[in-house]
């Protein structure tokens, strides 16, 4: 749509192909979609907190939110959205999606956060009022519970260093990172 960038990438067979690619055709798709994108972008697509509170209810509590007026007369007074893949709760509203923890900031305090929501409790479909909080991009990333899914060691800041065949740990805050060493055994 008016607004968004587009991304234009080779229909070339392999990796090396793409980026020798330079004049092959090319296709036009939409941006890819990044955790990052789904916090901070979403700052784009705005509903304002008056149209929100006619037609949505919001629970603090229990941190779901109700239909007041729908399309489908059945819908209304139903819990509204669905949990995306990344485990987020999300409405469509107008045809555009927005995540349930950005909806309810908005709700509660008149404007949408300025970074990223924070679960408390690293829940990402609790959006209880006391379970959420502004952050900053640096401070959620810090609440990382669990490693990513590709890490081999089991643990957060662990891997394994194939020239010294040993387990490297090492942390990182505020952009600084400190080497703790080399060790036999993950743990």
């Amino acid at each position: 749509g008016p607004g968004r960038s587009a991304v234009w990438s080779c229909r070339a067979p392999n990796r090396k192909a793409r980026r020798s690619c330079l004049d092959g055709p090319r296709t036009r798709k939409a941006p890819a979609v990044s955790r990052q994108g789904l916090e901070s972008g979403m700052e784009r697509l705005t509903i304002s907190a008056s149209a929100l509170r006619e037609i949505l209810r919001y629970d603090s509590e229990t941190g779901h939110f109700h239909w007041l007026s729908h399309r489908v007369p059945g819908k209304i007074g139903a819990v509204a959205g669905t949990t995306n893949g990344a485990g987020y709760r999300q409405i469509r509203i107008a045809g555009k999606i927005y995540l349930s923890h950005r909806l309810a900031w908005l709700y509660l305090f008149g404007q949408m956060p300025r970074e990223d929501i924070d679960h408390i409790d690293g829940n990402r479909s609790n959006n209880a009022a006391a379970n959420l909080r502004d952050a900053t991009r640096m401070h959620n990333l810090q609440n990382q519970r669990r490693p990513r899914s590709d890490n081999t060691s089991g643990y957060l800041g662990v891997s394994w260093n194939t020239r010294s065949k040993l387990w490297y740990a090492r942390i990182q805050t505020a952009g600084v990172a400190k080497n703790l060493g080399y060790f036999k055994t993950a743990e």
